[in-house]
């Protein structure tokens, strides 16, 4: 069950979501309170209409800007160094896309995502997507996660554009994206891939073509060591090699322990040279294999 309570500024929408405790038999009804907003700037100083409405006056995104640039999550969180470059400016940041990019990479790269706004030269602000009252939409029955935060990103994209126009400003958004062709979908807004934005935009800037094609090749270091499951690790060791392997003595055997300062080791491995001892293990990715 749902309902709507408007106001001057907001609207206030309820969900009743009921949570069936079979343990128990009982049903429980919990109410999720999401607030929309018709005031929220796009803190822009090249629009008029938001100039006219909002009383801080406060206003990041340049003017004289050729125009603004909107990362997805996946991007955001991959390409977080390119991002972070001073010549890398007038960004957008969705509250969507800050929430891909805590789901992806944790807790550390989302608030070296939202530092990115503490900068005044960067001119990047923080747009509320999921609380504006245009560029909300709620999630649709049997959708994904993915899916509604890629309509979510794409309405939001649509409004500032649309909303820049009106307000007449002549500066346009632009959507990167290391993936453009998921974004296909999106009309009126030019998506472009990360590379192909630097040389359109930054052609100069050779630095920022050594990060992206560094970053691209660890992502394709990864895909290769993840194997079929793109795990990001090497695939295991069937039975069969690890009892030849202990044989031959190119694989010990042992009790797998973590210290106190995360340190991974081999207890009493033995298989070497048929003598016991223990046999420090460096590195996640054998350490997951171990």
């Amino acid at each position: 069950a749902g309902t709507a309570m408007a106001t001057a500024n907001h609207n206030r929408v309820e969900k009743e979501v009921r949570l069936n405790y079979t343990r128990r038999r009982a049903n429980v009804s919990v109410v999720r309170e999401h607030y929309l907003r018709t005031d929220i700037s796009c803190k822009s100083s090249a629009c008029r209409l938001c100039t006219r409405t909002n009383t801080l006056n406060y206003f990041v995104l340049n003017s004289e800007a050729s125009h603004y640039l909107i990362p997805d999550g996946q991007t955001l969180a991959v390409f977080l160094e390119l991002f972070e470059s001073p010549v890398v400016t007038n960004l957008i940041l969705m509250e969507t896309t800050l929430a891909i990019v805590r789901s992806m990479s944790g807790r550390r790269s989302y608030l070296r995502a939202v530092s990115l706004l503490s900068s005044p030269l960067k001119h990047t602000v923080l747009f509320s997507n999921e609380h504006h009252m245009e560029t909300f939409t709620a999630r649709r029955e049997g959708e994904s996660q993915d899916e509604w935060q890629r309509r979510l990103l794409h309405k939001a994209t649509q409004w500032y554009a649309k909303h820049l126009k009106d307000g007449g400003s002549s500066v346009s958004p632009v959507l990167i994206s290391m993936n453009p062709e998921d974004h296909r979908e999106l009309e009126g807004v030019l998506v472009i891939g990360v590379m192909d934005y630097i040389e359109a935009f930054l052609p100069d800037e050779a630095g920022l073509k050594s990060i992206c094609q560094s970053i691209d090749t660890s992502l394709r270091d990864s895909d290769k060591k993840g194997g079929v499951g793109n795990s990001g690790f090497a695939d295991f060791i069937s039975q069969v090699e690890i009892e030849k392997g202990l044989s031959a003595h190119t694989l010990v055997q042992g009790c797998l322990c973590v210290n106190s300062h995360k340190q991974a080791y081999v207890k009493n491995a033995r298989g070497c040279g048929g003598t016991e001892r223990d046999i420090l293990i460096c590195g996640a990715e054998n350490r997951n294999r171990a």
